[in-house]
């Protein structure tokens, strides 16, 4: 027995989105709620959220009348911190219309994991041992003391692998960390090496796994000293902390405005840099033992007599 299909009147009704479908635990959130209806209609009011255990999650009017597009609300919160997917609904408050409430889907992503090193030096001589200190953290407030992770070289292999400590970096309560010593490249040049953390599978929420790249500069052995006295150009007297780079390497003077850097021989450009002073730069060939006198004029706005002395 055939039936003929019936057209089924749809009333006004709520459609919510939330923007990024995503959302990074505590990263800001969008809900919009559509008022869709059979024709245009003259609606005040505001839609009411409501997260997963029913506590309101924040409030937005109804914004145009009359217009050929639905009436539109929207709120922009702060995410919730517990990953996964879940149910909220969204109800409207008008005395101009009625609908049902809508449920809608918010999706937070796993907590993330911080990851830092610190402690490599500028500047690494082929085959040496160097130090190289990963820290661990959760920007939610995870505790990750103890969490494994693994030092991968530029081809991914692994070259080291490991756990973060049980106390935090002193003053601070949750960047956990270690320190290890590792065999620099044998080959000069830049290399690129990656620290992956792993999250654990004890953790009470779920965690994704991050990587952070590692940039190193490996060097020759040094042959020649680089002696650089920095001072002051009006007064003759030492710039003391001026920052030096001779890149890859850096530096900074001392009390007597000098600083001494360890190179192989070739051709490099000397910055020297420190407010107030203008940064001073020398291009040149090292090829031996050699003193380099950085001259730092004070950067400062000149008067007219002065500029057309």
């Amino acid at each position: 027995m055939e039936t003929e299909d019936q057209e089924v009147e749809v009333g006004p009704h709520l459609v919510v989105t939330a923007s990024p479908e995503q959302v990074e635990p505590f990263g800001e959130i969008i809900l919009t709620a559509r008022l869709e209806t059979p024709e245009p209609m003259d609606v005040e009011g505001e839609v009411v959220f409501y997260d997963a255990s029913g506590a309101e999650a924040g409030r937005a009017a109804l914004a145009g009348r009359y217009a050929p597009e639905p009436l539109t609300a929207k709120l922009e919160r702060m995410a919730p911190s517990e990953p996964g997917s879940q149910t909220w609904t969204a109800r409207l408050e008008s005395d101009d219309c009625d609908c049902e409430e809508a449920e809608f889907t918010v999706t937070i992503a796993p907590h993330p994991i911080s990851v830092t090193v610190w402690d490599i030096p500028s500047a690494i001589e082929q085959g040496i041992t160097f130090p190289m200190t990963i820290g661990l953290k959760c920007p939610c407030g995870c505790e990750v003391k103890g969490w494994s992770f693994r030092l991968l070289n530029g081809e991914g292999q692994e070259i080291a692998a490991g756990t973060v400590g049980d106390e935090p970096w002193p003053g601070t309560t949750s960047l956990f960390y270690t320190c290890i010593d590792l065999d620099a490249p044998s080959v000069e040049g830049h290399h690129e090496w990656a620290v992956v953390a792993l999250p654990s599978e004890e953790a009470e929420v779920p965690h994704a796994e991050r990587k952070l790249a590692v940039h190193l500069n490996v060097t020759r052995a040094p042959e020649v000293t680089l002696r650089i006295e920095a001072f002051d150009a009006a007064t003759n007297a030492p710039v003391p902390k001026a920052k030096v780079v001779v890149h890859p390497y850096r530096g900074w003077t001392n009390e007597e405005g000098v600083a001494e850097v360890r190179l192989p021989k070739g051709a490099y450009t000397v910055f020297v840099s420190r407010a107030p002073y203008f940064a001073f730069k020398s291009n040149g060939e090292i090829t031996e033992d050699m003193t380099l006198r950085a001259e730092m004029f004070e950067d400062r706005e000149y008067s007219v007599s002065e500029l057309w002395a």
